[in-house]
């Protein structure tokens, strides 16, 4: 027996077809596949193509689709830890995601952490933004001290008026670099 969808009747409803098509994988009958069609119904917003990911595509968005995610790189990085890739497909995409992830401390700490990867020199100055970002990344991802330059310029911060809790964190990274001298060199 076949069945057919028409897709046409869930335009602006994208939840009960990624539902329908989620229990349709889930019984073996649907094997997943990027559908331009689908597609553009269940992926209008990045949580919507999360979602549409987690329940009927498993493999990822086809390179269009992942263009939703530069609305939002939170969801970005979740949906490149879920399909376990590290980058999108389409370059120009890739790119302008990664100068957003680069824009602010909490995204590129939280990319960094979820996929255990050390960002590049220059790019590791995003943690002069934020002291707490900055003790973080050194504790859970270098897990060490930052080489001298991106040291030093963290010691000029020290001088800098700082919120009360951005303070504490560079007082504490200062003590962790005490403790541990040895720089973390790049992969």
């Amino acid at each position: 027996m076949q069945l057919s969808i028409d897709v046409l009747k869930f335009v602006g409803k994208p939840k009960p077809l990624t539902n329908i098509l989620y229990y349709m994988r889930i019984n073996g009958c649907y094997v997943p596949y990027k559908s331009p069609e689908i597609e553009a119904i269940t992926c209008n917003t990045p949580s919507a193509a999360l979602r549409y990911t987690s329940f009927a595509s498993p493999d990822g968005l086809s390179e269009a689709a992942e263009r939703v995610f530069l609305k939002n790189p939170v969801l970005g990085i979740r949906y490149l830890k879920k399909i376990r890739r590290e980058v999108f497909q389409n370059d120009d995409t890739q790119s302008r995601f990664w100068k957003k992830i680069m824009k602010k401390a909490d995204l590129a700490y939280y990319w960094a952490q979820l996929f255990r990867k050390r960002l590049n020199e220059k790019e590791e100055e995003v943690f002069l933004q934020s002291m707490t970002r900055m003790k973080e990344y050194s504790y859970f991802v270098i897990k060490g001290r930052f080489p001298e330059k991106m040291h030093n310029m963290i010691l000029l911060n020290s001088y800098a008026p700082l919120p009360e809790h951005e303070k504490k964190s560079l007082n504490d990274y200062i003590k962790y670099a005490e403790k541990h001298p040895e720089m973390v060199p790049w992969e």
